[in-house]
């Protein structure tokens, strides 16, 4: 009997612990299913200070660089699982520019455990929506997804499908392509790649395989270090009466900060395969240009007094009435503005600002193209010592280092005695050597001495 009591006892006690262990289990399920529902609700309130962290920073930078364009959010209705976005970027006075005065983004936004993501559209313009009805029976050929990370990148994701339509009696064929961009929060890194197979219309221009890739970091609103290629497979204007066209073209450009001493350095190689422009051609064309120890403050006033005079001159423009009123409007704000940026242009004139233009190379049907410039500012230059110089020619050794080498084929050139015969009693040598059939240049400003082709000279003599 006692054995009995116990058995039930025990059986009792096991019943009890398994309806525990059934409420904790179902609590459990019950947190997480309300844990799980309340993380999307959660991300979406936390992914719109996100977008609207995002709209400021943009904001900011054109502000800072001179430009009066904006970006406003003009609703975001936030409701618990999913949100609806309309924004705008106004193009202020460069509204001709860019053919419009604003785009309309509508944005349809889903919440999610790391944030939300949004499809957006252009079908609150009435432009843009009119030519998809009306060219493309309604087909819209672009999507863009973006996704907002409560902890992470914004990243975007735009998609053009293939779409050909005829305008004014032409056939305009527009090929896919696609651009993926991420960047942090802040907008302080950028990184993007877009791949575009090209288009055509009719038979006046054709353009092929267009990539463009970019890794940027931010130094200030204006200034944004990194890397960027570009390049293009074809860029053809064919023509009954002269055809013209690049193969293969490239730049790559690279832009470094010193920090320390407060230097930009700036480093661009273009290339391009091949040129044909009528009966003239030109194949492997490659150089570089290069800006080195450039005062960063100096170029940012620079670049937002380029920005607030170019604002200042199209907000103009956007109120003639024909093409006179245009012209006469551009030439008296180009007046008053070449003054200011001369200005401007006399703080980038900074000690130690080095100016490349080098490894010049082309080939020719006669031949190979070389050159090679450097240009070395040796201290700081007034706009009114430029100007002595040109009543002191000999004191650009006291401002300037320069080297600049030349080399082509004298077969270029029809009447190629000017430049071999020397023109003054005091030079040995004409401007270039001719060299077995090549014309060789070379000119030298180092150690506070002026040479051409290997002899000194000085430029009062030759100049009186």
């Amino acid at each position: 009997m006692r054995d009995g009591r116990n058995h039930r006892r025990s059986g009792k006690i096991i019943t009890l612990k398994g309806v525990y262990m059934k409420k904790i289990a179902v609590s459990i399920i019950l947190i997480a299913l309300v844990v799980s529902a309340a993380i999307p609700i959660a991300s979406g309130f936390l992914a719109k200070r996100v977008v609207v962290q995002s709209v400021e920073e943009v904001n900011s930078f054109y502000a800072e660089s001179g430009y009066d364009i904006s970006v406003e959010i003009l609703k975001y209705d936030r409701q618990l699982f999913n949100s609806e976005i309309e924004w705008k970027i106004d193009f202020g006075s460069l509204q001709n520019l860019y053919g419009t005065s604003e785009i309309i983004f509508y944005d349809r936004a889903k919440h999610g455990y790391r944030g939300i993501r949004s499809h957006t559209s252009l079908e609150k313009n009435s432009w843009y929506q009119s030519f998809v009805d009306s060219y493309l029976n309604g087909v819209d050929p672009l999507t863009i997804v973006t996704t907002y990370n409560i902890i992470g990148n914004i990243e975007s994701l735009a998609k053009l499908e293939s779409f050909s339509f005829e305008k004014d009696g032409e056939q305009v064929v527009v090929k896919s392509g696609f651009m993926v961009m991420s960047c942090d929060q802040a907008i302080s890194k950028i990184k993007a790649d877009l791949s575009w197979e090209g288009g055509q219309v009719q038979e006046r221009l054709i353009l092929e395989a267009l990539e463009i890739h970019q890794n940027m970091k931010k130094v200030s609103d204006l200034v944004w270090q990194g890397d960027m290629l570009f390049t293009l497979g074809t860029l053809q204007f064919p023509n009954q009466q002269m055809d013209a066209g690049f193969q293969n073209v490239s730049m790559d450009y690279t832009l470094s900060y010193d920090q320390p001493n407060d230097k930009l350095n700036m480093f661009s190689h273009f290339g391009v395969g091949s040129m044909v422009a009528d009966v003239q051609s030109m194949k492997d064309l490659s150089f570089i240009f290069a800006i080195e120890n450039l005062d960063r403050q100096a170029f940012e006033d620079f670049m937002a007094f380029y920005g607030k005079t170019t604002s200042a001159i199209f907000g103009q423009l956007k109120d003639a009435e024909n093409d006179q009123q245009k012209n006469e409007i551009i030439k008296q704000q180009a007046t008053i503005a070449g003054f200011q940026m001369m200005s401007a242009f006399e703080r980038l004139l900074t000690k130690d600002l080095t100016l490349k233009f080098s490894d010049f190379a082309a080939d020719l049907t006669d031949g190979s193209v070389e050159a090679d410039l450097m240009v070395v500012l040796k201290e700081k230059l007034s706009l009114a010592q430029l100007n002595g110089l040109s009543l002191d020619p000999d004191l650009i050794t006291d401002f300037f280092d320069m080297e600049l080498d030349i080399s082509f084929p004298e077969t270029l050139l029809d009447k190629k005695e000017a430049l071999i015969v020397p023109l003054r009693p005091q030079m040995k040598t004409g401007l270039f050597l001719n060299q077995n059939g090549r014309l060789m240049h070379q000119s030298r400003i180092l150690n506070d001495t002026i040479s051409l082709n290997g002899n000194e000279i000085v430029l009062k003599d030759l100049l009186n």
